[in-house]
């Protein structure tokens, strides 16, 4: 999934949320997030800037 997409990052910071519920199992589980810079801390549209931040996060509730 390649979310959240482009949107104004100096206005406000989405996040999306899905249902996992189906997918776990008894015992043990395994949660994995790859992050990217995407629009936000990359230089993407403007080669060698990060025009809105450098430093990407997530957040992971289970």
């Amino acid at each position: 999934m390649l979310l959240p997409g482009y949107h104004s990052y100096p206005f406000r910071m989405q996040a999306q949320t899905f249902d996992i519920t189906k997918l776990l199992q008894k015992g043990r589980n395994t949660v994995c997030m790859h992050i990217g810079p995407g629009w936000y801390a990359s230089g993407l549209g403007w080669p060698g800037t990060s025009v809105y931040g450098k430093t990407t996060t997530a957040i992971c509730e289970i």
